[in-house]
């Protein structure tokens, strides 16, 4: 068992090969070629004279258009239309397909009377176009047929003319210039065909198109004259109605086809009934079905009685084996129909009745497989009606390959445009799905689709306006399970509103009362039945809201509001400040209308100047204060809608508070020109006449000047930083500053709501003057207290102005210790400049040296000062006396020691007398 395991025991469809082999009377085909199923699609193709293709069991048709082509000969053939089916029943089979054809020769066509050139087709008998082009004026050769009619249609000006032509040999000519036309008109169709009929036996007749809503064709006067478009009656046309607009009617024939299968399914009955109008031909079976009137195809083919029940006898087959099968088994016909016909010189009725039987046994029906007919155009339409009925109530079909319109005892099948083999399955007949919380309604000016109260599928409420029509729909609520689809079309709905009954899946009913009880039974197209309950609720369009509530907010906080309702139009009346620019929260969160204990739905919108809302909580931010000139107090409104119409007003009346700044900016001028940066001591005019407000004047503006370091400390007026010669708070400042440093000149200015601007600016300053800066101090040799010694003074002048009579002077301690004059420095140059000097003190003194000018600002004076450390000796008349001291105390030292030396070693002291020593005498100074 295990080898077994994973096998699969469905059956494989048997396939085969097609042969295909494409002919004519000149041998091969080399023609397009397609292999379509029953079902009209195409499932291979190709081209001829050979194609072989694999497909699987079954049967199929071969489909050849109208060609043209090379052909044997080595002229170009015109290949006529060619449909053959066959059934695929052996791994191999050929399928011959023989071809109308005729080849086509060089014709020298001649085309006049058409200055402005023209279009010409070549077209055969059955509009297909095998050559065109544009003419003018001269002669052309075109490839054309001969020995086969064939139409020659000449588009000049944009009207047809149209020539029947049949060339009789190869040498023939063909001249075509645009005729005058005996007949033409503007049909309400945009194509069709123009038959003209010759009245007299035996009635030769001619078929031209035409397009673009109008046709224009020459033929004697005495001919009748059909219009015809497919699906519509023809129309008789006279040459009196030149010129008219012709309206085309719809004209139906009806086939139809029944059929009736026992309950123990082995034997079926066929009724065909045929109706065919005036305005339906035959097709196919009769020569002339392509002249469209049934009065002259039967005129012009002679059609007998006898003739007509030899066509309505063929329509009952032998046996269904491609037309209809139970469970996939087909029917033999029992015995001869029976055919009765029913005809006029232009209608005809016939009905055609069949017996069959099955050729095995069948239980249990399960699938019907019908082949119907699609629409057919001659030019009328003959419309194929296909219906079957069954004994079963337990079945209904649950799938069907296309529209139906019962599927339940009795299957109508919709009339289809192509022929197809339908395919229906049977399966238990089951009750529909209907939900009681998924209709759909409506009413003029709706809100929303919001109208279901609660989603209790069991006990349904919907909310409706009162005294107004309310359109309720089913479809959404419906679903059919043995289709498995929404098949709500073909089902059967019966309402019971208050005691009314209505039909159909859509009804309309206006409510009056309060409450009110709907019942729907409903019974699918598979035969089962299901109910449906549920209240509708009508409310008033002037009911008031249950619940109000207004609220703002700015970043969370509330913003205060009052409010006010007056009755009499349903309208809130807010109240409320904001700022301005400021994104305030509006919410009419808690609102609400409730009936029958549940909430109704309600829609907001606001509006609010230049934008409008929807939701419950909005945000917006109005732009300007209501001090601005022509806004004053703003307005808003709030729309709250609810369901089923009644609006309820809201109206905010909204002061705007002003939180737009000042524009603060200044400009600086020196002597009345203007400057970007201050003139280092010099007084200058810092100036805020250019400060805007958008709502207030310059006059109410008020003005706050600070001057800082570039660290951001304030600075106080002083002799290093600067002078005011106004107050600080005057809309300019007149100042000067003491010093060559960057400093912060910053503006604040107020207007009358208190919101401030501010403008700050870093300014370095400029020197306009010399500036005198002490680089160094240098000592050249020692300097002694008391004593005059000369150090060197390195001065630069980083000033834009020659120095004149530059005092250089020296401090200790605040006293001038020494000084000296330079006649000049130079812009931008140094000098090294000598200055005596006697110091007070000695050791290490510092020595403060400062270099300024008359014309120079004080300010600079300090600021190029320079304190540096020197080194100052002791008197230099103190030295001498030291050493002569150190001399002597040496003289001591040496004295002593002698003496201990000579006398400390005996017993008994000796009295004895020492040389006078002489001490060298001290050297002055020289």
């Amino acid at each position: 068992m295990s080898s077994l395991a994973g096998m699969s025991f469905a059956m494989t469809p048997q396939a085969g090969y097609a042969n295909i082999t494409v002919s004519y009377y000149g041998g091969p085909a080399k023609v397009p070629v397609e292999v379509l199923n029953f079902n009209g699609v195409v499932v291979a193709s190709g081209s001829g004279p050979h194609l072989n293709v694999s497909l699987p069991y079954g049967k199929y048709y071969v489909q050849v258009p109208n060609y043209i082509g090379p052909g044997s000969t080595g002229n170009f053939t015109i290949y006529y239309e060619r449909s053959v089916a066959f059934n695929l029943t052996s791994p191999y089979m050929n399928v011959p397909v023989s071809l109308t054809a005729f080849p086509t020769y060089g014709i020298n066509v001649t085309f006049s009377g058409i200055p402005n050139g023209a279009v010409v087709q070549f077209q055969t008998q059955d509009g297909f176009v095998f050559n065109q082009s544009k003419v003018f004026t001269k002669t052309y050769t075109f490839q054309l047929p001969i020995k086969v009619p064939f139409y020659a249609v000449l588009n000049y000006a944009g009207t047809n003319s149209t020539y029947l032509e049949d060339l009789s040999s190869s040498t023939a000519t063909l001249t075509i210039s645009p005729i005058t036309a005996t007949f033409y008109g503007y049909p309400n169709v945009n194509s069709g065909t123009v038959v003209a009929i010759d009245p007299v036996a035996p009635y030769n007749y001619t078929v031209s198109h035409f397009t673009n809503g109008s046709f224009a064709i020459y033929a004697p006067a005495t001919d009748i004259i059909l219009v015809e478009s497919p699906g519509y009656q023809p129309y008789v046309f006279k040459s009196a109605k030149n010129g008219a607009s012709i309206t085309l009617t719809k004209d139906v024939s009806n086939v139809y086809y029944n059929y009736s299968i026992s309950q123990n399914l082995q034997t079926m009955y066929q009724n065909i009934t045929f109706q065919l109008n005036n305005g339906t031909a035959f097709p196919n079976y009769f020569p002339n079905s392509s002249v469209g009137s049934l009065y002259w195809q039967m005129k012009l083919d002679g059609i007998t009685t006898a003739a007509l029940q030899k066509y309505f006898y063929g329509l009952a087959q032998n046996y269904t084996s491609r037309t209809f099968l139970v469970n996939g088994v087909y029917y033999n016909i029992t015995g001869a129909p029976t055919v009765k016909v029913y005809s006029t010189d232009n209608s005809v009725l016939a009905y055609v009745n069949a017996t069959y039987r099955n050729i095995s046994s069948v239980s249990g029906l399960s699938s019907v497989n019908i082949y119907v007919y699609g629409t057919q155009n001659t030019p009328g339409s003959i419309q194929y009606n296909f219906n079957l009925t069954y004994h079963n109530n337990s079945l209904a079909v649950s799938s069907s390959n296309v529209p139906l319109i019962s599927s339940y005892r009795y299957v109508k099948i919709s009339p289809l445009s192509a022929n197809t083999m339908v395919n229906l399955k049977f399966s238990p007949v089951q009750k529909p799905v209907i939900s009681n919380n998924t209709y759909t309604l409506f009413w003029k000016n709706m809100v929303s689709k919001n109208y279901i109260l609660n989603n209790n599928a069991s006990n349904a409420y919907y909310v409706v306006p009162l005294n107004q029509t309310v359109y309720i729909n089913a479809s959404t609520a419906y679903f059919n399970p043995v289709t498995n689809s929404n098949d709500y079309t073909r089902a059967n709905f019966t309402w019971t509103i208050n005691g009314t009954t209505e039909y159909g899946y859509n009804v309309s009913y206006k409510f009056y009362d309060r409450t009110n009880s709907v019942s729907v039974r409903v019974m699918s197209p598979s035969g089962g039945v299901a109910y449906s309950n549920f209240t509708v609720v009508g409310l008033s369009n002037t009911t008031p809201l249950t619940a109000f509530k207004f609220s703002a907010s700015l970043n969370g906080k509330a913003i205060g509001v009052s409010q006010q309702y007056y009755s009499a139009n349903n309208t809130y009346f807010i109240s409320l400040s904001v700022p301005q620019s400021a994104s305030v929260s509006y919410s009419l969160y808690g609102t609400s209308l409730k009936v029958s204990s549940y909430s109704v739905f309600l829609m907001y919108s606001w509006h609010f100047p230049g934008q409008t809302f929807i939701g419950q909580n909005v945000s917006y931010a109005f732009q300007h204060p209501s001090i601005a000139p022509g806004y004053l107090n703003q307005y808003a409104y709030a729309n709250v809608t609810s369901e089923v119409g009644n609006t309820t007003h809201v109206i905010m009346h909204v002061y705007v508070n002003d939180t737009t700044p000042p524009s603060a900016t200044f400009f600086m001028t020196y002597n009345g020109t203007y400057i970007k940066n201050p003139i280092a001591g010099k007084t200058i005019v810092i100036s805020a006449n250019n400060t805007t407000d958008p709502y207030y004047p310059f006059s109410q503006l008020r003005f706050q000047w600070k001057i800082e370091y570039v660290n951001g400390t304030v600075a106080q007026p002083s002799s290093t930083t600067f002078t005011n010669i106004t107050s600080m708070n005057m809309s300019y400042l007149v100042i000067q500053f003491n010093t060559v440093n960057s400093m912060i000149v910053s503006l604040n200015v107020t207007n009358p709501s208190g919101i401030s601007g501010y403008y700050n600016k870093t300014v370095s300053m400029i020197v306009q003057s010399p500036r005198l800066v002490v680089n160094s101090i240098y000592s050249p040799k020692a300097a002694y207290q008391g004593s005059s010694a000369k150090v060197y003074v390195n001065v630069s002048n980083l000033g834009t102005v020659n120095a004149y009579d530059v005092n250089i002077t020296l401090y200790v301690n605040g006293k001038v210790v020494g000084s000296t004059t330079v006649s000049e420095i130079k812009a931008g140059k140094s000098y090294n400049a000598t200055v005596t000097w006697v110091p007070p003190t000695s050791g290490k003194i510092s020595l403060y040296a400062t270099a300024e000018v008359g014309n120079e600002p004080s300010a600079f004076v300090k600021a190029g000062a320079l304190t540096q450390e020197v080194s100052v000796n002791p008197p230099a008349y103190r030295t001498p006396l030291i050493v002569v001291s150190v001399i002597v105390v040496l003289v001591i030292i040496v004295y002593v020691y002698y003496r201990l030396r000579s006398g400390g070693g005996k017993s008994t002291q000796q009295k004895t007398t020492q040389p006078k020593t002489e001490l060298p005498k001290q050297q002055k100074k020289k």
